[in-house]
């Protein structure tokens, strides 16, 4: 019966041992970007360091991401344009596999990435990370940004959860 009801949804079992064995399962992990989310990252938050505003922080943060394939990029300059912000010109974008980007714009040196990436620009993000923490509880992607070296602020990326996730997702 079960070998049956799986083939209906296109579940194919090896053996029946095999079937036996995905009764012990507790945890299933997924790829969630497109498959229970929407696949469609949006900018929640943007949180200035002090010396910066919301608006200079994600304007310099869409500048260096601008070049960028990545979606959490893509949020960014979303939000920024979204916002009627004017993106600055920049120049020497370069992308840090793993943790993020740095580019000039306005003249200053903008990164926008991981703890990892502030750190070897010099910018202390310490007095960010309950913020980092805060997001993170929410599910939130949180990237970092510096600019000459300085901790500018933090800035939250969600993707929103399909309307199609089903029953299973619910528990």
């Amino acid at each position: 019966m079960g070998t049956g009801k799986g083939a209906k949804y296109g579940i194919l079992f090896k053996s029946a041992a095999t079937m036996e064995a995905c009764g012990n399962i507790d945890t299933v992990v997924l790829d969630k970007t497109g498959t229970i989310t929407a696949g469609n990252p949006e900018t929640t938050d943007a949180v200035p360091a002090p010396g910066f505003s919301a608006e200079e922080l994600l304007a310099l943060a869409a500048a260096a991401e601008s070049d960028s394939e990545h979606p959490i990029a893509a949020a960014v300059v979303r939000r920024a344009k979204a916002e009627g912000l004017k993106i600055p010109e920049h120049s020497g974008f370069e992308s840090v596999t793993g943790n993020g980007v740095v580019c000039t714009a306005d003249s200053r040196k903008v990164a926008v990435g991981s703890a990892g990436l502030m750190e070897s620009q010099g910018a202390d993000v310490s007095a960010l990370a309950g913020r980092y923490e805060e997001f993170a509880a929410q599910a939130k992607t949180c990237v970092y940004v510096a600019v000459d070296g300085k901790a500018a602020g933090i800035i939250a990326v969600a993707d929103p959860v399909k309307e199609t996730r089903g029953p299973p997702c619910h528990r």
